[in-house]
């Protein structure tokens, strides 16, 4: 049986996203491995039925009161336990520069905006990474660069999906895709209707 152990500096935020019921691990290959969680004191044990490596993934707070899945780099069984907010921390930014790094090497632009939240989520990040010795401070600093890093995530994907409709639209008045949704009631604010949809199904 694999285990990986982490310390834990805020299972005030754990609790918030849920416990420890919605954990696993995501391998190379994208097996989902499941593991048996256990918060004890500050101590996070997760026992697995494998002892590969991977991706230590749950359920994490937002800022805003929602919730998100987060993921940690790729994890090896070792004797001393990992820092939980720090390995998390260094996970989401991994996956946002990625992310960030196949999408403008496809052509998309970025902004002011984007480039200053990815900068924060580094800055944060290393400052968790440089006073390891101070957990609280550490963790703290961890947690600020997981928001930072979920904010520039929204507004990546945000610009991707601004984006690519305008390509569309330049290379087509009408886009070949038919959207929809049903409504319940006359929509009140015509206009914003009108710029949102350019067809209408009236039932007879």
């Amino acid at each position: 049986m694999g285990v990986i152990q982490f310390h834990v500096q805020r299972p005030d935020l754990l609790a918030r996203a849920g416990g420890c019921s919605m954990m696993d691990f995501l391998m190379y290959d994208g097996r989902i491995s499941p593991a048996e969680v256990t918060l004890q004191g500050d101590r996070l044990i997760c026992r697995r039925s494998v002892s590969e490596s991977g991706q230590f993934r749950l359920s994490w707070p937002r800022f805003n009161g929602s919730s998100q899945v987060v993921h940690s780099t790729s994890l090896r069984e070792q004797p001393d336990p990992y820092e939980l907010e720090l390995e998390l921390a260094r996970g989401q930014l991994s996956r946002l520069r990625n992310q960030f790094s196949i999408w403008h090497g496809s052509g998309l632009q970025s902004s002011a905006k984007l480039d200053e939240l990815i900068r924060e989520s580094h800055r944060s990040f290393r400052a968790a990474a440089l006073r390891a010795e101070v957990p609280e401070t550490s963790a703290a600093a961890a947690v600020l660069s997981m928001e930072l890093s979920a904010q520039a995530a929204d507004m990546l994907c945000e610009h991707y999906v601004a984006q690519r409709i305008e390509f569309r639209r330049q290379r087509a008045t009408r886009i070949p895709v038919l959207l929809g949704c049903h409504l319940n009631q006359i929509p009140q604010q015509e206009s914003e209707f009108l710029r949102t949809f350019n067809a209408i199904q009236v039932a007879v």
